[in-house]
């Protein structure tokens, strides 16, 4: 299963989540989603969405990371 799309903190994150807890083997393609949300609307300055998300997954140990 690869995972592609928009709304990374979202739908990408969760649906990699879903799949993986349903027995797929995932890859999250970092380069290959996005979101309309920044820095600005977290009030986190320096936050980067997509290296977030591959972070949480990848802490995870489930989830394979694509480039």
């Amino acid at each position: 299963m690869f995972i592609t799309g928009f709304n990374t903190e979202f739908c990408c994150f969760f649906t990699s989540i879903a799949g993986y807890d349903r027995g797929y083997k995932v890859t999250f393609i970092e380069s290959a989603v996005t979101t309309v949300h920044n820095e600005d609307h977290y009030r986190m300055p320096g936050l980067d969405i997509r290296k977030f998300v591959r972070t949480v997954l990848h802490w995870s140990h489930k989830i394979e990371n694509g480039v």
